[in-house]
């Protein structure tokens, strides 16, 4: 295995470097801090080998970027990520490197692992922040997993080098006033906090909801602060602090606006050079709203707050907060920029916040820059983004190590999705195998995924419901310990890939027959939209053939256009057998 691993990756560099050299042509350059006018660059390999003022070198592939605009590929200093797919979309917009500030160790661990073996080039890096710092009971815990959280200062130490051993990058804490609705740190819990991240030559970046509480992170020695402050009293002190400190903000501000109530994700629906590669995940999130009533005092601080940190000269950096209610990963981030101009930044200034500055406050080597030696992650667009800033939009190509998306193909999958599966029969287990009618099939999938022991087999069996000739019988045993629920079980997968989501908006509900060993069952729904929280219903499964009819929107929302899969098994520790028949969404 190891020398597999080994193996793969030396072939990578060796294709890497064997990669004939490229030049772009004929554009205009933005390279992380500045405008170079009509200039091209040439790579080679994974890398930027020299910028040209004139022709390409003789026998050099040629592309013409028609007086378009090249931007480095573009960092999201503000993401959450779940699954791969979202980093996928990520690079669909020209997204190359993501900012993780929340993500469950084990996906940060794979994706890592992924980009140490051949960088792929088919979906953003990923940097990330792993489990959060939280109070028992505090923001982060809500979340359908459980994490680890701190209780007392005196453990900072020990908890901030057990989130670098899961490969967190840097350390994300959570701070402020909630009023009252849960509990939080304490200020010097947050300090200890700090004081061990920068022991461990780690930066701190804390999460704040008002001015006091940005003071007070700032000068316990926070490097950056995630999302302005939604109550303030003073712009220009927190602005003041942050500069003196040499601190950075991460503002967020589409995720702002959509939590004031004002239209946020559904206007990108709405721009042709957008539309058409929003995938059905992304536009049910970009049609997503914040809970309650609309709060517009929330836009006003969080906009104002631009115009002081500008003022300043504090680091300002492009974030989006996705895939929160209005945003979604990769396009939300040219809105980000939209907003940021709207705020007082240049569209200059607005590209460094989403460039060189980000590259930069975090120590991302090789990116941000358009400049000889740096990764050759590149975005064309169209027109002058620096003049306005809504061209960035209009993408021609996108570079992840020096090869081209094929956006056209992503363009299709996103159509794809968007079209609406008709449903009917899923599996009625009467073939050799275990398959379904349509979609990726099914697979055992168990709390293994995320560092369980609970185990599960599937199979075919004779004698189904209503005297058909077969059924799948599950069976296994759910741990008893584990930190979050124990489940094992097998999920169906309706989209092409497995867990890629499809619109089942034309289902009513999904219908199956069980019987079993007398326990109780659950079927769950994932949709994309919430992610690791699914829709439940649980069920017992006699010793008798019994029809479950399920409401498909009860399970998904009332959205299910967006589905992943359909788990059924066990949640409950102990052995268990399962049968299932004639599983239906219609």
């Amino acid at each position: 295995m190891r020398f597999a691993f080994a193996l793969c990756a030396a072939l990578a560099v060796q294709a890497c470097a064997t990669r004939a050299p490229v030049a772009i042509t004929n554009v205009r350059i933005f390279d992380g801090e500045r405008v170079l006018p009509q200039r091209g660059v040439l790579l080679r390999g994974d890398r930027i080998d020299q910028l040209l003022d004139g022709a390409a070198p003789a026998g050099v592939t040629t592309i013409d970027g028609q007086g378009g605009t090249l931007l480095p590929g573009l960092i999201d200093s503000h993401v959450h990520v779940q699954e791969r797919a979202q980093l996928e979309r990520c690079l669909t917009f020209g997204v190359t490197t993501a900012l993780d500030m929340f993500s469950q160790p084990a996906l940060v661990q794979a994706m890592r692992a992924e980009e140490r073996s051949s960088r792929p080039a088919d979906r953003a890096d990923l940097r990330s922040a792993g489990t959060l710092v939280t109070a028992p009971g505090g923001h982060g815990t809500e979340y359908g997993f459980d994490i680890p959280t701190l209780a007392r200062a005196g453990d900072a130490d020990a908890f901030v080098r057990a989130r670098l051993g899961e490969g967190s990058d840097y350390v994300k804490i959570i701070y402020g006033d909630t009023g009252g609705k849960v509990p939080g740190l304490s200020l010097a819990e947050v300090a200890a906090v700090i004081r061990a991240a920068h022991a461990n030559g780690k930066l701190a970046v804390v999460h704040v909801n008002t001015d006091q509480d940005a003071l007070e992170a700032l000068q316990a020695g926070a490097d950056g602060l995630a999302h302005t402050y939604g109550r303030v009293t003073s712009h220009a002190r927190v602005a003041e602090e942050a500069k003196a400190r040499g601190a950075f903000v991460i503002p967020t501000l589409a995720v702002q606006r959509g939590a004031s109530g004002l239209p946020t994700g559904e206007v990108l629906l709405g721009d042709s050079r957008f539309a058409p590669f929003i995938d059905v995940t992304g536009a049910a999130q970009l049609q997503m709203h914040f809970p309650g009533a609309p709060k517009p005092q929330i836009w006003d601080v969080a906009s104002g707050s631009i115009r002081e940190l500008k003022a300043a000269g504090v680091d300002v950096l492009a974030g989006t907060d996705s895939a929160n209610p209005g945003t979604t990963h990769g396009a939300s981030l040219h809105q980000e920029l939209e907003l940021l101009v709207q705020a007082g930044l240049t569209p200059v200034e607005a590209l460094r916040a989403a460039t060189s500055a980000p590259a930069r406050r975090f120590h991302l080597e090789g990116r941000g820059r358009i400049a000889p030696g740096m990764l050759a992650d590149l975005v064309l667009v169209g027109g002058d983004p620096t003049a306005d800033i809504l061209e960035t939009r209009a993408i021609r190509t996108v570079w992840k190590g020096g090869v081209a998306l094929d956006r056209e193909e992503r363009r299709a999958a996103a159509v794809r999705s968007r079209q609406v599966l008709p449903g009917g029969l899923v599996s009625d287990f009467e073939q050799p195998k275990v398959e379904a009618r349509f979609g990726a099939g099914w697979e055992v999938v168990t709390d293994e995924v995320v560092r369980g022991s609970s185990k599960a087999s599937m199979a075919l069996v004779q004698g189904g419901a209503a005297g058909t000739r077969g059924a799948l019988e599950l069976r296994g045993e759910v741990a008893s310990r584990w930190m979050g629920t124990p489940f094992a079980g097998a999920m169906f997968s309706p989209g092409p890939e497995s867990q890629e989501p499809v619109n089942l908006g034309a289902g009513k509900s999904v219908r199956f027959w069980a019987r079993g060993d007398g326990r109780s069952y659950d079927l769950l729904v994932f949709t994309a939209r919430r992610g690791p929280k699914p829709g439940v219903k649980t069920f017992t499964a006699s010793g008798d053939w019994a029809e479950h009819v399920v409401p498909l929107d009860e399970l998904a929302s009332g959205d299910a256009t967006d589905v992943t899969g359909v788990w059924i098994g066990s949640r409950q520790p102990g052995s268990f057998q399962l049968q299932v028949d004639e599983l239906r969404i219609q």
